[in-house]
């Protein structure tokens, strides 16, 4: 790659730069009305029903077989029976998409001389290696 040929902010003028900020902006506006656009889309289809008819309201895992589900359901369904059977990623899916997701920040909370000390301690202990 030949670094001259390129235009570095620098050498833009105000106005050029303003110009090429509004460029940027806009294709970014775009970008995420398609995103929200797909969105949509698939939350429709995900609420169609698999197949033509009423939708079956389903009582249990055995008695979904050959219902009338939405595409939604037939999904949660398969995960649900991937998981039963064992697979720890479709399991992991349910658990995350049911909300029971671990969580992932741990929050301590303690005097602030207590930290201090505790802290004191641990780059003391450091030096001691």
């Amino acid at each position: 790659m030949n670094d001259e040929n390129l235009i570095k902010p620098k050498d833009l003028t105000p106005s050029q730069r303003r110009e090429n900020a509004k460029k940027a902006g806009k294709a970014s506006g775009k970008a995420r009305h398609e995103r929200a656009q797909m969105r949509d889309i698939l939350a429709r289809f995900l609420e169609m029903p698999l197949r033509p008819g009423g939708q079956a309201n389903v009582g249990s895992l055995e008695g979904a077989e050959g219902k009338n589900v939405t595409v939604a359901e037939s999904i949660l369904l398969t995960m649900l029976a991937k998981a039963e059977q064992g697979d720890i990623r479709a399991a992991e899916f349910v658990r995350d998409t049911s909300g029971q997701s671990p969580q992932q920040r741990m929050e301590v909370t303690m005097p602030r001389s207590e930290a201090a000390d505790a802290l004191r301690d641990e780059i003391d202990g450091l030096g001691e290696t």
